[in-house]
């Protein structure tokens, strides 16, 4: 049959790296959109795209920024369409034009990250979970931690957990992180 020739299955091959590199490009574009968004109005430090290991994998993450104001492990996602979620669902889906595509739910994505972040720094720290959605698309207002790039600034700015960390603090986080990444990885 057409469908199971040499050349057909290469074109597939072709098309799922393409598809795969679309994907890894507009989440380095929504990433950087973030990355450029970052409040600039106190001691900070940042990692972004970095990976770390567990026993349940290696998890991806797209940025951890840590302020006097807290740590944030923040999901970003530059997803176009119409966004459907729901808290407790394992999948989101999004609608452009007449498709719909799922991507797993960022904030069960995000409790992953967070879960290897707190073996890194001991359980010192408290470290909050953020989603960003870097194409201004989401619309829930029943979760207050999934927010549009254009709520990011004020968001970080105004965030206030009853946590305040010394600079000193600060590079510690930062310093165990990195280590903790040299080791496990």
């Amino acid at each position: 049959s057409p469908s199971e020739t040499p050349i057909n299955n290469t074109v597939s091959e072709i098309n799922k790296i393409l598809n795969s590199s679309d994907n890894e490009m507009n989440g380095r574009i929504g990433e950087n959109k973030v990355f450029n968004k970052i409040p600039k109005d106190t001691y900070y430090k940042v990692i972004h795209n970095f990976k770390l290991k567990d026993e349940l994998g290696i998890h991806q993450i797209d940025l951890l920024l840590i302020r006097p104001n807290g740590l944030f492990c923040i999901e970003i996602k530059n997803i176009k369409g119409k966004i459907f979620s729901s808290l407790r669902s394992t999948y989101w889906w999004t609608h452009l034009k007449d498709e719909k595509y799922r991507f797993y739910n960022p904030i069960k994505q995000n409790m992953g990250h967070i879960k290897v972040l707190n073996k890194a720094i001991n359980y010192k720290h408290k470290i909050n979970s953020l989603i960003v959605f870097a194409s201004n698309n989401f619309k829930n207002d029943e979760l207050d931690n999934v927010i549009n790039l254009n709520d990011f600034e004020s968001y970080i700015i105004n965030f206030n957990n009853n946590t305040t960390l010394s600079s000193k603090e600060i590079d510690d986080v930062f310093n165990m992180i990195k280590d903790y990444a040299s080791r496990n990885i």
